[in-house]
């Protein structure tokens, strides 16, 4: 009634706040062995099958190789600066891919990884990188190291290309075996003389395919693009080798600028077209 005094607000109680774990290292510098990561889910929506579609446009009912994996929960253990889940394959040269029963942990040389966003594209790190390669607690170019994508079943045929995505492409589109340099196929050029190995007997494989990056900026030094300038380096190096000209395809393809997996999924776009 009038003249009621309201009764005072009394504010709930409130529960301590959990503290913030401090953040971990860098998923390039973390103990591997000790993350918690596996083979990537098939679930359409997860964030690598997004990454997959939209960078390699994966056709459909097409499984991840065996090697990829994907590291989880690094959200939790890095926070919000690093972002995303991490798609992982491993590294190693191509001998080691030859070994009976498959790649050993011992022949694994390192790990490339590259940060996904969770809508499928790829995160940048603070410094504008989106990928790295680990090896022995540090990061850089790994000399002479490759991802293998596809089972190695060497039928006559192997593709050499310049990264992960393109790989993958490569394989899902064509099904060939693959191996990639993590960066410019020059990086290839320390292993020719085990590539060249890969053409003869007992392999004799009847095709080296090179697929460089159609880059559309030159470097500033040298005025040269980095792609084709590190295809034809690889093409002379597997020559001065005794890989038979014959055996080499020097991959052309598209506009300027076009790396392979672009191509890719164009030409499937337009497939699915008709």
């Amino acid at each position: 009634g009038a003249g009621r005094r309201a009764p005072a607000f009394t504010p709930p109680p409130t529960r301590p706040s959990k503290p913030t774990p401090p953040p971990g290292p860098p998923f390039w510098l973390a103990d591997l062995p000790t993350l918690n990561y596996g083979p990537i889910p098939d679930d359409p929506d997860h964030p690598l099958n997004r990454w997959a579609v939209w960078k390699c446009a994966r056709p459909d009912g097409v499984g991840w190789p065996d090697g990829c994996r994907w590291l989880k929960g690094w959200r939790d253990q890095a926070g919000p600066a690093w972002g995303g889940p991490v798609l992982m394959a491993p590294l190693a040269r191509p001998e080691a891919w030859l070994r009976e029963g498959g790649l050993s942990q011992r022949a694994v040389m390192g790990i490339h990884a590259v940060l996904i966003d969770d809508d499928g594209r790829a995160r940048r790190l603070p410094d504008g990188r989106n990928k790295t390669d680990w090896c022995n607690e540090r990061t850089g170019s790994l000399i002479g190291c490759g991802v293998m994508v596809g089972k190695p079943s060497f039928d006559g045929r192997l593709a050499l290309c310049e990264g992960l995505a393109d790989a993958l492409a490569i394989h899902w589109h064509l099904g060939l075996p693959v191996f990639a340099a993590c960066g410019s196929l020059s990086g290839l050029l320390p292993v020719a003389e085990e590539l060249a190995h890969l053409t003869r007997w007992p392999l004799q494989l009847s095709e080296l395919q090179i697929w460089p990056d159609q880059d559309t900026k030159a470097d500033p030094h040298t005025g040269r693009k980095p792609g084709p300038t590190g295809a034809l380096r690889l093409y002379a190096a597997l020559c001065e080798e005794g890989v038979p000209e014959l055996t080499l395809w020097l991959r052309g393809f598209g506009r300027p600028g076009q790396d392979p997996c672009d191509w890719l999924a164009g030409l499937a776009q337009a497939r699915a077209d008709g």
